[in-house]
This record gives structure tokens, sequence and C-alpha cells, in this order.
């Protein structure tokens, strides 16, 4: 098998909402956390002509209502959520807030002292490290802050320091080695999309790292603190990976699993491929349960940190069908099909979709 079996569509794209914010418990390394699932978006390129084969790349300049949406920028209301709040976010007095910055001369910020500083607008890729194959616990957003290492700077780094540990209003804590404090993709940000955070994204502030999944990117911080010697974090004393560096990973989002697809006819199929800063070189689409596999076409990188969007063309015969994708980092290291759980360090192996043409 080159992958999990394909899952009923409901199963796999459920959308799970509760007053607008999603609410939904599963058991997970021996706790319960709540996730709101977002919806996966319209986010691929025109076809363009149809070759001679099955399979075409599509043309992926130039914008197509078969495909949607092209930006390949989460809405806001459709950014996944997940955090140990089983009774929603935590109220936060905005003109109370103080995030703090320990060190050799520490200080404190206040929401309009943090606004004030000069910001950096940047687009990344968040995905839960408890995201299944296929799964929507994944999306990307352009946020805006102050690099990392200028609040820490600005307090003065002690000698010694190994990692940078973060406190939340909920509690929450995580750290991360000192040289992903200081690496410039790491922000504090306080907007998304162009407004400030929601509650639900972590209204003040939360934490922005690349190449990591999102149990190291905190919300909701209050202090931050350089420390000597490593910290345990919150998902890591309850087993999961202690550093969360993201698996390549690909998913199929059209056609969806169990769709009917008129034959001859061509059809748009789509999807998202992400590896942190390690890029996506390729990304290959088999309609033969991976048995062969053929290019897609793939749109401009959003960013170092954001996943890429790909898109092929592909007319079928009558048939049952298995689709799988895979994608190729920029370093050419294809992705692993070994299926794994999310559980401890990231799920792996194909997406794949099941489709009746006639």
């Amino acid at each position: 098998a080159i992958g999990r079996t394909p899952l009923p569509a409901w199963s796999r794209r459920a959308v799970l909402r509760a007053g607008g914010l999603g609410a939904a418990g599963a058991a997970v390394g021996g706790l319960t956390w709540r996730a709101a699932i977002a919806t996966a978006p319209g986010i691929a390129a025109s076809p363009g002509p149809v070759g001679p084969g099955p399979v075409g790349t599509g043309g992926p300049s130039v914008a197509s209502p078969a495909f949607g949406d092209l930006s390949g920028i989460t809405p806001v209301r459709d950014f996944y959520v997940v955090d140990i709040e089983l009774f929603g976010p935590p109220a936060v007095d905005a003109a109370r807030w103080r995030l703090h910055v320990g060190g050799l001369r520490p200080y404190a910020l206040g929401l309009h002292e943090l606004e004030a500083r000069p910001r950096v607008r940047q687009v990344q890729t968040l995905e839960c490290i408890s995201n299944d194959v296929g799964g929507s616990l994944i999306s990307t957003g352009v946020f805006e802050g102050v690099p990392l290492a200028d609040l820490l700077r600005g307090a003065g780094i002690p000698p010694g320091t190994a990692e940078v540990a973060f406190d939340t209003i909920d509690g929450y804590q995580e750290s991360l080695p000192l040289a992903d404090a200081l690496a410039p993709a790491t922000l504090v940000a306080w907007r998304l999309n162009g407004d400030r955070l929601t509650a639900v994204h972590g209204f003040p502030a939360r934490l922005l790292v690349a190449d990591r999944y999102g149990m190291k990117m905190p919300k909701w911080l209050t202090g931050i603190r350089p420390i000597a010697a490593p910290l345990a974090g919150y998902w890591e004393v309850r087993g999961w990976s202690p550093t969360a560096i993201v698996r390549t990973m690909s998913r199929i989002d059209h056609p969806a699993q169990g769709a009917r697809l008129p034959a001859g006819r061509p059809v748009a199929v789509r999807g998202v491929a992400f590896a942190g800063t390690r890029g996506i070189r390729r990304v290959d689409l088999s309609v033969d349960g991976g048995r062969s596999w053929h290019a897609t076409g793939l749109r401009p990188p959003l960013a170092p940190q954001a996943w890429r969007l790909w898109t092929a063309v592909w007319r079928p015969r009558p048939g049952t069908y298995s689709l799988a994708v895979r994608a190729v980092d920029g370093a050419g290291a294809v992705q692993t099909a070994r299926v794994a759980p999310s559980f401890p360090d990231g799920a792996t192996g194909y997406d794949q979709v099941g489709v009746l043409v006639g």
C-alpha cells in the first residue's frame, strides 16, 4: 500500500463549528484537545491545454474558475485552531496586558507599545503536529509582527543562554533553542491577514517560528525569558516530539473522496504541499494507486516558510480510481510513503482519494 486507506469525505474534511469556533474532543497522547478544523481553500492554477496523456500539468500562471482562488491564503474564519482550552480562548484585557521580556535588562511592553515597533510582514504556513495525512489542521496566513531577536537583544541576552522560554495566559509553556529564537523568521506576531489577531488565534500576541509544528508557536504570550537549560514544553512532557520539525506533506483538495466524475471531461485536480523552508521542488500525482506518477504544475512559492499550490488536469475514462499525491522537497528528498500516525513526530504517508468515473 502506498498510504493510508481512503476515508469517507466527512471524516477527512470535517468542519466542526460551535458559535463560530470549533470544538472537538479527541484523545491525543493521553489528553484531550480542542480543535477547529478548517475547510480546504480553493487553491490551484488554470488547467491550460490538456496534453495527449491522461494527466497534464496545467498552466500554473493563469487564473481559472476551474481551480478557484490562486492566493493560497487561508481566510481567518477558516484558519485551523488547536489549543488546550476546552471552553474557548482566555479573555484578555488589552489595556492591562503586558509582554514581559527577560534578560540582563528586563522590561515589559503594552500592546500599543508593541504595535508601535517597526514590524515585518511574513507569509507563513502553520501545521499542527496532530494533523493526519490529508487532514485540515494546516493553514497559511499573512502575519505581521516584530522579530523576536529584536525584543531579546533589547533586554540583553545573558551569557550561557541555551534556550528561550515562553509563558502564556493559559499556562502553556514552550521553548526554542537560542539559535532558532534569533532567526529572522521567528516573530512575535499580533496581526493576521490585515487585522489584529482574533481571540482564538492568540490575541494579543503569539509566536511564529519556521520549520516547526504549531505546538512550538504558543498563543496569548505574556513572557519571554532566556534560560540556561532546555525546558520540556506542555506537549513534550506528554510524549510528543521535543523538536517538532515539520515533515514533508502533500494533500489532494479536489476532487473529494467518493466523488462521481464524468468520463472524458477534464477534471481539475488540485492541492497543497509543504516542507517548511526546505521548500517543494516537485509534486507528483498518481491516478492508479501509485503504480505510475505524473508531475503536476506548481504555483510560485508564496514565501520560504509557506506551502506550495499544485494543480493537474486529468481526462479520465470510465472506471474506479485511487488518486494519490507525493511531494519532493527542495533538497530532492521524496516524501515518505511509510504510513505512521501523528503521535509522536507527525503523520506520514501519501494522501489518497477514491473516485468513480462514469
